[in-house]
């Protein structure tokens, strides 16, 4: 599997502006992150359960916005910023708004990536998987048809049909990389028929939109407005795909053929290609045994549930009364000693970086613990929820953070470096 370097802004940028659907005024903070922190969205008007990950099981579904969800708070028009994170690699980032549509600025992700360049981009110590079509997929429907099938570029091939409202077809095909994106696709900016902007007030919509960031298409030209592009409709329906494929959070390898597609369209083979990504296996206690070095009653993860290599594990252990500490351990309130459950981390760490086929076995040694803190006792009956990640690995050494919890609560968490040694030969 093909992987890139995740990458975070190197400092915050702010951006202000009205919304193109609602005509609020966002206050849009972009902050940097660490490595497998991923693409969050935090709305800072809102107190509580107000972060929105970028995960395709939490769109709405929208045809002329993308939208997210996290059951509560909705956060929309994300596909500009979305586009211009896609092809700038970044894949770690905070981005606070205190609002529910971020702005619209002038219609396009140009402004988005003018502020980006003007502070810089940071790679960090970690990877990120690609994407790629393997096998065809197609979705048709009321809301376009759009086909990925495998190429070892990032290849759009759309087709814009609005012949019904007197507008010439156009058709552009374009590999898309960061140079062609900065020259023919960040600029061009959203639009509409005529015969929709009239109608706009009466139905409620579009209470941000001006003649200053939308194009007004009066049959083939826009109402007092000059194109950006020669081809700037279709362009901009290929800016909304980079974007709408990049909630997944991982970038895209393959080529799209879309005729007539907008956000529905998009979003649902967003998920059909998320959906046939490659998993990881789930190791039970005796799979785990053939990859950790550890034994009995030392050995203290019962189950990997999620692993991504040189990234992230997650798993668990049930802590019977019957596990040996308990019984000396304050045995009269039996509690896992602190020091047990930052070992419990780390073994769960060692997972990420062992690869069980390989002729020379390298162990995982911990040579610092920071930032330890313990939140809750863990006590008989419990299950401790440990989730581990990799936030920087050069060479055969890196930095592990890990979060222990019990029932949603936090019981322990540590930051911990370690340096990767040979171990005994098979």
């Amino acid at each position: 599997m093909n992987t890139i370097p995740q990458k975070t802004l190197k400092s915050t940028v702010i951006i202000k502006g009205v919304g193109l659907h609602s005509g609020e005024t966002a206050n849009l903070i972009l902050e940097p992150a660490t490595a497998n922190h991923g693409i969050k969205f935090i709305r800072t008007d809102v107190d509580k359960k107000n972060i929105i990950e970028l995960n395709p099981a939490n769109i709405v579904y929208n045809d002329r916005r993308t939208q997210l969800t996290n059951g509560n708070v909705n956060i929309n028009t994300i596909e500009h910023l979305l586009a211009v994170l896609h092809i700038l690699g970044i894949t770690e980032l905070t981005i606070k708004c205190d609002c529910e549509e971020l702005p619209g600025c002038d219609g396009s992700g140009k402004i988005y990536l003018e502020k980006i360049d003007a502070v810089g981009i940071e790679t960090l110590g970690a990877e990120t998987n690609i994407l790629e079509i393997n096998t065809p997929l197609t979705v048709d429907s009321e809301h376009g048809n759009i086909t990925a099938i495998a190429n070892k570029d990032f290849i759009i091939d759309y087709t814009l049909d609005y012949s019904a409202f007197g507008v010439s077809l156009q058709h552009k095909t374009i590999n898309i990389t960061e140079q062609t994106f900065r020259e023919e696709i960040v600029n061009c900016r959203t639009f509409c028929m005529k015969q929709e902007w009239d109608q706009r007030l009466e139905h409620n919509l579009g209470k941000g939109a001006s003649l200053e960031n939308t194009l007004v298409m009066d049959k083939d030209t826009p109402l007092e407005n000059k194109f950006n592009q020669p081809l700037e409709l279709s362009c901009h329906k290929i800016l909304d795909l980079i974007g709408d494929l990049y909630l997944t959070g991982q970038p895209v390898k393959g080529k799209f053929i879309a005729l007539k597609s907008g956000h529905a369209a998009n979003v649902e083979l967003t998920q059909k290609i998320f959906n046939q990504r490659p998993t990881e296996p789930v190791y039970h206690l005796e799979e785990l045994l053939k990859v950790l070095p550890h034994r009995y009653p030392m050995m203290m993860v019962d189950r990997l549930e999620k692993l991504e290599p040189k990234k992230r594990a997650v798993g668990y252990k049930n802590l019977s009364f019957n596990e040996p500490f308990f019984q000396g351990h304050f045995p009269g309130q039996p509690v896992m000693p602190g020091v047990l459950q930052i070992e419990a981390m780390a073994q769960l760490a060692g997972c990420i970086l062992i690869d069980p086929n390989s002729k020379t076995k390298l162990i995982p040694m911990f040579t610092a613990i920071d930032g330890v803190k313990f939140r809750r006792p863990v006590v008989p009956g419990d299950r401790l929820d440990m989730d581990t990640r990799i936030v920087k690995f050069r060479r055969n050494m890196g930095e592990v953070i890990g979060k222990a919890t019990v029932n949603g609560q936090v019981a322990s968490e540590a930051t911990f470096r370690f340096i990767l040694i040979e171990g005994p030969q098979e």
